[in-house]
């Protein structure tokens, strides 16, 4: 499986709970809306990402190829005639 992995996403959710965090305060907001702002942030992210991760496990073997594998290959769709060059 390629992809976002658990130290990516754990790195992009500290940046993204500091950047809430400040934006929140920078605005005006309490510290008590800060945190509860942040942690509402950081849950939401945390359940997109464990629903990614079950679409990716649910996928048959074939299609979790990344994007790099495939873009080498110059496979002919199925049913194609043959290149012929003249």
């Amino acid at each position: 499986m390629t992809g976002l992995r658990l130290p990516v996403f754990a790195i992009f959710l500290g940046v993204c709970a500091l950047i809430i965090g400040a934006w929140s305060l920078y605005g005006g907001a309490g510290f008590g809306t800060t945190i509860l702002r942040v942690i509402l942030t950081l849950v939401v992210l945390q359940v997109g990402y464990f629903l990614v991760l079950l679409v990716i496990g649910s996928l048959p073997e074939g299609e979790q190829t990344s994007t790099t594998e495939t873009a080498d290959t110059h496979d002919s769709p199925a049913g194609a005639a043959p290149e012929t060059n003249k």
